[in-house]
């Protein structure tokens, strides 16, 4: 009969393989039962990751894993690292074989990492000055009422002017250069969101996108006092094209700025007494670090 993961550990722990056969020394783990429990986390992690599995898989990783917790200890804030060093020994398990530690294998799969994500945004910076070379449109206008206007961005030189003007991330400093949200712009130019501005008489009042059927990252920049009946039109176009949309914009004033804010939920059915604020605010996002 195969054993559970627990007599396994404990088999490995004693200097047997995972399956009871005759194996390695035994290792001197801790008998502190939140020890025993994040061993068996991350080799219960390791064995729903790795495809690979037989009796000398499991056993050298149970080990490494144990000696690993013996030397640097199991706590919380080694989460990144437990998680790393689990993965990498899943998604590469030959390398069980080698002398390669638990610690090791999670300085290797963070530096995999590294280089992916690297990869990853030269990739992006790439197309996103492919699409800078076509010839720039000017954004579609959505709606219109008086001075205001509701615009969409379609292109990454839309982003640069408007993140210029908000100062915010929209735009990034990269190797010197302020260029258009590499982020952002995927996300646009994969068709994952939508990104619009408010302007009146041609000056930016509000940046936001939809994605997932919601309204997110709205952000105001300077607005006039007659934007909120403005904000109603853009409600019922952006439902008219986009169908139901979670968090309507609606506005409050806090030390008297106007912020975002959306929406709430009614109250719950068994508290009919309890009547929700007129709208619940939700600042804007915090501006993020330009610098990359």
């Amino acid at each position: 009969m195969t054993p559970n993961l627990p007599e396994q550990v404990k088999n490995v722990l004693a200097g047997r393989t995972a399956m009871g056969e005759r194996g390695y020394g035994p290792i001197g783990y801790p008998r502190d039962p939140a020890a025993m429990k994040v061993l068996l986390h991350w080799s219960r992690r390791f064995l729903a990751e790795c495809a690979w599995q037989d009796d000398r898989t499991r056993t050298l990783f149970i080990r490494k894993l144990a000696t690993y917790l013996i030397r640097h200890g199991y706590h919380d804030d080694d989460q990144i690292d437990f998680t790393n060093g689990t993965l990498w020994f899943a998604t590469n398990p030959i390398d069980l074989l080698s002398k390669m530690s638990f610690n090791a294998a999670a300085r290797r799969r963070e530096q995999h990492l590294a280089v992916l994500a690297a990869d990853h945004r030269r990739i992006q910076r790439d197309l996103l000055r492919s699409a800078m070379a076509v010839p720039e449109p000017p954004c579609p206008v959505l709606l219109q009422d008086g001075h205001f206007r509701l615009v969409q961005f379609v292109h990454p030189m839309h982003l640069l002017r408007a993140g210029t003007s908000a100062d915010n991330c929209l735009i990034q400093l990269i190797a010197g250069e302020e260029l258009p949200n590499p982020e952002y712009w995927m996300r646009i130019a994969r068709g994952e969101a939508n990104l619009f501005a408010i302007t009146s008489n041609n000056s930016l009042c509000a940046v936001f996108s939809i994605s997932n059927g919601a309204i997110r990252e709205f952000e105001y920049v300077n607005p006039p006092a007659d934007i909120l009946a403005f904000l109603h039109m853009v409600n019922a176009e952006l439902e008219r094209r986009y169908g139901p949309i979670r968090d309507e914009l609606t506005h409050v004033m806090i030390d008297g700025e106007m912020v975002a804010a959306y929406d709430i939920d009614a109250p719950p059915d068994d508290c009919p007494d309890q009547q929700p604020p007129p709208c619940a605010p939700r600042l804007p996002p915090h501006q993020h670090n330009r610098e990359k």
